[in-house]
């Protein structure tokens, strides 16, 4: 029988207490890693914003996006552990690398890839409206609308995607025999009629996204572990199912 939505969530809260230190702490290692190693490639990015540029700064978002899977797997192997009822360490932060890391790296990549395919449309339109903003209005109203339409469609793709792959990492660092493109096609199959459920179950969480932001971002660092939690709480259940 399959948990409400307030089961779920509260489960995920009983199996938080008391290690809420050490996510939140190796959740701000994680977060301080990539931000400090990202300011250089974005300080480029604005000082000399030229197409070249733009390239080198999407290949280093890529690849410092698939090196940080590593650790966020560590991460969601805690979150895991507290749902089997075993205790975690900050040890367990570095699980990704000795879990054969070039799997994770290689779903990291895809993940990644994914988001910027579904945004690449967009994107290039973006760039054709400001080309005609002073040239023809006419033009740039016509842009506007299929840029509106082409975004849409891209946010609508990436979700659906985002939902249908959500369970690879999970997969990945559970199973260590598991191919990354087996994790990505067991994720398919678990999430058989099971993506508008977690939809909703994700969307259930905006009031605490709303809180997050009113506490100047303070406050995510309860609610982004209990959003985890909440994800493997619901990983464990789906593949109770199958």
């Amino acid at each position: 029988m399959k948990k409400s939505y307030a089961d779920i969530k509260a489960a995920a809260r009983e199996h938080l207490l008391g290690s809420y230190g050490t996510v939140i702490g190796s959740s701000i290692l994680l977060f301080a890693a990539v931000l400090l190693i990202t300011i250089p490639f974005t300080r480029m990015l604005y000082t000399n914003p030229s197409a070249f540029q733009n390239v080198i700064y999407i290949l280093a978002l890529l690849l410092i996006l698939s090196l940080s899977k590593l650790f966020q797997c560590g991460i969601l192997y805690m979150h895991l552990k507290l749902h089997r009822h075993q205790s975690i360490t900050f040890q367990d932060f570095f699980t990704g690398l000795k879990k054969r890391p070039n799997r994770i790296i290689s779903a990291g990549l895809t993940l990644a890839l994914i988001s910027l395919v579904c945004q690449i449309p967009a994107s290039i339109l973006s760039s054709m409206m400001l080309i005609h903003t002073l040239n023809n209005q006419q033009i740039l109203l016509h842009i506007l609308i299929i840029f509106i339409v082409i975004t849409a469609i891209g946010v609508i793709l990436n979700i659906y995607l985002n939902l249908r792959f959500s369970l690879v990492l999970f997969l990945l660092i559970d199973y260590e025999d598991l191919e990354c493109r087996q994790a990505f096609a067991a994720s398919s199959q678990y999430m058989k009629r099971q993506k508008v459920r977690l939809f909703f179950l994700m969307l259930s969480f905006i009031g605490y996204w709303f809180l997050g932001i009113l506490s100047l971002g303070i406050g995510f660092l309860w609610i982004i572990p209990y959003i985890r939690q909440t994800m493997a709480e619901f990983y464990e259940e789906v593949k109770a199912e199958v």
